[in-house]
C-alpha cells in the first residue's frame, strides 16, 4: 500500500529518519517504512518499502540518492518511463530490469565499507529497454531510435519507364540494413546490407508500380516503410494477374463487379481492392477520418466471420491506392461506448498474420509519427486470430 506521495515542483530535500543528507556523511541511513511515490514533472517514481539510503534529494524531474557506507538496497520503479542512471560510486552495484517497456525497476545495492556518493535517477523519454546493469552506477538505456530521413526513389523520380529494370536510390540516416519489396507486406523480402543504390526489377505488365523500402540499424530498430511509384508502359503486356477473383481465393463463389469506384465515393467501412496495384489480390477495409481515408490490409480471410457488415458482394474496385493512407494499427477498445480503455494496447498487424504490441507511451507514439486516427478498432475475435510476435519498440 502506498503511504506517501510527494509532489515536487522545486528542488526538495527528503530526510526520512535522521536530519542531514550530506553526501559526505556515510553514517546517515534512512529506511523507508512504506512504499513512497515521488511525483516528478514527467513521471512517478515509487520507492519500495524497506529501501535504505544515505539521503535523497528530489528535483523537478530527477532524484539524487546518496549511498551509505553500510549494507542495504534501494529500489525504485517507474511505471511510465525508462530510467537513466548517472554517476558512479565505488562498491555500489546497480541492476535494472524491464518486466515490460512501461515498467522499469532499478535496484541499487550497497556493501559495508562502500564509498558514500551520489547517483542521479532521471525519467527518460524512451521506454525501458535496458535488461541488466552492473557495478559503478549502471548504464544508459539501449538505443531505441530507428533510422531517420528514410527515402526511396525509382529511376531518379521518373513518372514512367518502358523497362522493368530500374535503379533505386535509397537514403536513411543510421541504417545498417534495408529491405526492398514490390508489395506493401514485403512478401519473401529479406534484410540486406544498406546501400544508397540498388538495381531492381519491377513486376511485369503495363500499370502503376510501387516499390517499398524499410531500414534497420545495428540495434534492430526498424523504420516505417517508405515507397515510390512509377508507371510501366510501352511493353505491350498486361499485368500478370492470375485469372482468380478475390472470392475464388477465399472459397467464395460470388465475383465482385470490376466497375471502378471513384475515390470520392469510397466510404467509411467499405472494402476495396486495386487490381493494378503491386498486390492485386489484397483487400482493404477503409476508415475515414476527416479528409483522410485510411486502408487496412485484411490479412486473414477469417476476419469476414467476425463482422456482419463485411460482405464480398460489396467489394469495391479502385483504380489506385495512392490517395489512401495505409495503416496496420489495431486495438480492442474496452471503454464505455467503444472508447479506448486505460489499459488497451495498440498492435501492429503484419501480413504474416502476426500481431506486435507497440510498446511505448502514447506521447512517444505520437511524437514518432503515430496517429490515433489511424488506429482501427477491432473486436477480440479478430485480435485472437493473430499469433503474438515481438514488441514494436520504435516507429
Amino acid at each position: 500500500m502506498i503511504k506517501n506521495k510527494l509532489k515536487i515542483g522545486l528542488v526538495f530535500a527528503l530526510v526520512m529518519m535522521f536530519g542531514a543528507t550530506s553526501s559526505v556523511d556515510a553514517l546517515v541511513v534512512n529506511t523507508y517504512s512504506a512504499a513512497t511515490i515521488i511525483d516528478l514533472s514527467s513521471a512517478d517514481f515509487t520507492i519500495s518499502a524497506s529501501s535504505t539510503d544515505g539521503g535523497l534529494v528530489v528535483n523537478a524531474d530527477s532524484v539524487v540518492i546518496t549511498t551509505p557506507a553500510v549494507a542495504g538496497t534501494f529500489t525504485v520503479t517507474s511505471a511510465t518511463r525508462g530510467i537513466t542512471i548517472s554517476g558512479s560510486v565505488t562498491g555500489v552495484t546497480v541492476s535494472q530490469t524491464c518486466s515490460s517497456a512501461l515498467l522499469d525497476t532499478v535496484t541499487i545495492t550497497f556493501a559495508t565499507g562502500s564509498s558514500a556518493g551520489d547517483l542521479t535517477l532521471t525519467p527518460n523519454s524512451g521506454q525501458c529497454t535496458y535488461s541488466t546493469g552492473g557495478g559503478g552506477g549502471g548504464g544508459a538505456p539501449a538505443d531505441t531510435t530507428p533510422p531517420t530521413s528514410t527515402s526511396i526513389s525509382v529511376a531518379d523520380g521518373a513518372e514512367t519507364t518502358e523497362t522493368t529494370s530500374v535503379t533505386l536510390t535509397l537514403g536513411a540516416t543510421g541504417a545498417s540494413y534495408m529491405m526492398i519489396a514490390n508489395d506493401v507486406d514485403f512478401t519473401d523480402a529479406e534484410w540486406e546490407t544498406y546501400a544508397t543504390s540498388k538495381e531492381w526489377t519491377l513486376t511485369t505488365g503495363d500499370a502503376e508500380k510501387t516499390v517499398y523500402a524499410k531500414f534497420k540499424d545495428s540495434s534492430n530498430n526498424v523504420s516505417t516503410a517508405v515507397s515510390d511509384t512509377i508507371t510501366l508502359t510501352g511493353t505491350g503486356e498486361e499485368e500478370a494477374v492470375e485469372e482468380e477473383t478475390a472470392e475464388e481465393e477465399t472459397g467464395e463463389t460470388t465475383t465482385p463487379a470490376d466497375t471502378i469506384t471513384p475515390y470520392s465515393e469510397v466510404l467509411d467501412g467499405d472494402i476495396v481492392q486495386c487490381k493494378t496495384s503491386s498486390n492485386p489480390f489484397a483487400v482493404y477495409i477503409v476508415k475515414v477520418v476527416g479528409d483522410t481515408k485510411y486502408i487496412r490490409h485484411i490479412v486473414s480471410l477469417e476476419i469476414f466471420d467476425y463482422y456482419s457488415h463485411l460482405d464480398w458482394n460489396n467489394l469495391k474496385q479502385v483504380d489506385s491506392l495512392t490517395n489512401y493512407s495505409l495503416s496496420g494499427w489495431a486495438r480492442v477498445n474496452t471503454g464505455p461506448n467503444g472508447t479506448p480503455g486505460p489499459t488497451d494496447k495498440v498492435y501492429e498487424i503484419n501480413g504474416d498474420q502476426t500481431k506486435h504490441w507497440i510498446n511505448m507511451t502514447a506521447e512517444d507514439f505520437l511524437a514518432h509519427g503515430g496517429s490515433d486516427a489511424a488506429i482501427y478498432s477491432v473486436n477480440q475475435g479478430e485480435m485472437d486470430l493473430y499469433t503474438t510476435g515481438s514488441d514494436v519498440m520504435s516507429l
